[in-house]
């Protein structure tokens, strides 16, 4: 059975993993939006079992993914005209 914390927090790591290479910068800002939450995912399963290795990996990981969204936020901030 899969578990209902890593299956996702695992396929969003892919996910993001797939997107954040694209030549599209929407593509690459979905990216690290969803590595951010595969990643705080992986933070809450490390804070759960008590394992401060996951924790402080998926924790630093999580921290580079913000810094990359952040870089992103031009793509972020469109707004249509109207």
């Amino acid at each position: 059975m899969l578990d209902p914390i890593l299956a996702p927090a695992t396929a969003l790591g892919l996910a993001g993993a797939a997107l954040v290479p694209s030549d599209l910068q929407t593509r690459q800002a979905l990216g690290y939006a969803v590595w951010i939450v595969g990643n705080f995912l992986w933070v809450y399963h490390g804070i759960a079992v008590e394992n401060p290795y996951i924790f402080v990996l998926f924790g630093l990981y999580m921290g580079l993914s913000v810094r990359g969204l952040y870089k992103k936020r031009s793509v972020i901030a469109w707004t249509p005209s109207r």
